[in-house]
């Protein structure tokens, strides 16, 4: 399976193989920032809020999942942080279950493993069109558009805000 995701004021459509549109990420600043998943028929099907280093996942009956970003550290324990004003970079994303892990590189491309075997990449993550591919018929593609958030929010959690 490949998805391709453009990003498009504020929102992130989700794209199939075939061109189709599947949903789209919205980012929502009121009550806390969150991001939510909208089905093509604009239904709230996922919402997603990152607390520091956890991210809840919601689905529209209510579960609640967490995923833990974690961080390379030295032999003493401590985060490496790269620079004085940089923060560290997430290296894995370790979603509750303990099935699926996301692994960001230093060129912030992602490999996506279920069950120890990796199962697929997110390339392009810096450009206007990312791209997800799989070749895991376990991984659906609701799931797919949850690694991508998950993916989107360990990209962006070291970003440097000016105000």
């Amino acid at each position: 399976m490949k998805l391709i995701i453009r990003r498009k004021l504020g929102t992130y459509i989700i794209y199939d193989e075939n061109n189709s549109v599947i949903g789209e990420w919205k980012q929502s600043y009121f009550k806390g920032a969150k991001m939510e998943f909208l089905d093509t028929g604009g239904k709230v099907l996922y919402t997603v809020k990152k607390f520091g280093e956890k991210i809840e996942i919601k689905r529209k009956d209510g579960y609640i999942s967490e995923c833990q970003l974690l961080y390379a550290h030295d032999e003493n324990g401590n985060i490496v942080q790269k620079g004085l004003f940089r923060p560290p970079m997430a290296e894995k994303s370790l979603v509750d279950t303990g099935d699926i892990v996301l692994v960001q590189n230093k060129q912030r491309d992602f490999t996506i493993f279920l069950n120890g075997i990796e199962k697929g990449k997110m390339t392009h993550m810096m450009s206007f069109r990312k791209q997800l591919i799989t070749n895991s018929y376990n991984i659906s593609t609701e799931l797919c558009c949850i690694i991508f958030i998950l993916g989107f929010y360990m990209l962006h959690d070291d970003d440097i805000e000016i105000v």
